[in-house]
């Protein structure tokens, strides 16, 4: 009986001593997410980068150059397709053509589930519809994606690779809160982004031809319209801007514009302002 005795609070202790040695985020984690170490706090651990630096507890760095993307990556063993990605993201910097990208890759017995690698991968872009230094949530669900990218029914795995990446042009970013978990499909499914602001126009200037040049942030998926009248009220350029190209050029006399932004109400306009040139 004593031996019983000692040996209990001995498991006791031994315990308690495990639970204060090991790091927060262990004891914290959700047990539902695949990703190792998705809030960085352990650095590098279970991931594969590059350009990638990691401050002590806090989040990834990811950082590419003119000749070198980066990336953060991990390849999880599971077969369910019933996953949602999820990740947090703060641009630091990007030039014109840079890019920050999500996505993942499947892959069976060791190879990816098509031999031609492009097909066997989903992804998605979201350069320039963010605001630089500001923390943006992001999730989409790897069915949704696969169907969207790939335009077909998500083949079976067992080996999926997530990733957060940023091109190969000046793009810096930080990247935290990476998370891959399972859902029900009777669940409601969460929006990819959510908005709390309208698409706007960032700068415009006259550029080297004497043209105006837009850059639009935040532009909807569709119905993205920008209107330019004269003084008189007269309508000289419409367009639908793309999702995935919010600039143009407009080649304009000298004078003085009204610029106005729509979306759904063209009754309405999301923004107006006035430009001119000599």
């Amino acid at each position: 009986m004593k031996k019983r005795w000692l040996i209990i609070p001995f498991l006791t202790l031994a315990l308690i001593l495990v639970l204060i040695l090991l790091p927060v985020s262990f004891i914290s984690a959700n047990p539902e997410n695949l990703v190792l170490n998705g809030d960085f706090s352990l650095g590098s651990t279970g991931w594969q980068t590059q350009n990638a630096q990691f401050p002590p507890g806090e989040y990834a760095w990811i950082y590419s150059t003119d000749s070198m993307w980066s990336v953060v990556y991990q390849d999880i063993s599971t077969s369910n397709k019933n996953l949602k990605f999820s990740f947090s993201i703060r641009p630091i910097a990007y030039d014109g053509n840079g890019f920050i990208g999500a996505g993942f890759t499947l892959y069976k017995n060791g190879n990816t589930v098509d031999p031609d690698p492009d097909k066997s991968y989903a992804y998605h872009n979201y350069h320039q519809n963010l605001q630089l230094n500001e923390w943006y949530s992001g999730s989409f669900t790897i069915k949704e994606l696969w169907q969207d990218y790939q335009g077909t029914s998500m083949p079976d795995f067992d080996t999926i690779g997530v990733w957060v990446e940023t091109s190969s042009t000046f793009v810096e970013c930080y990247v935290d809160n990476i998370k891959l978990e399972p859902y029900s499909e009777a669940e409601e499914e969460e929006v990819a982004w959510i908005r709390d602001r309208e698409m706007g126009c960032k700068n415009v200037w006259v550029n080297q031809d004497g043209d105006f040049q837009f850059s639009f942030v935040y532009p909807y998926a569709d119905n993205n319209w920008v209107k330019i009248y004269d003084m008189a009220g007269n309508l000289v350029y419409e367009v639908d801007m793309p999702y995935d190209n919010p600039n143009i050029i407009v080649d304009l006399p000298d004078g003085t514009y009204t610029v106005k932004t729509f979306h759904v109400d063209p009754a309405t306009p999301i923004q107006e302002f006035v430009i001119g040139k000599p």
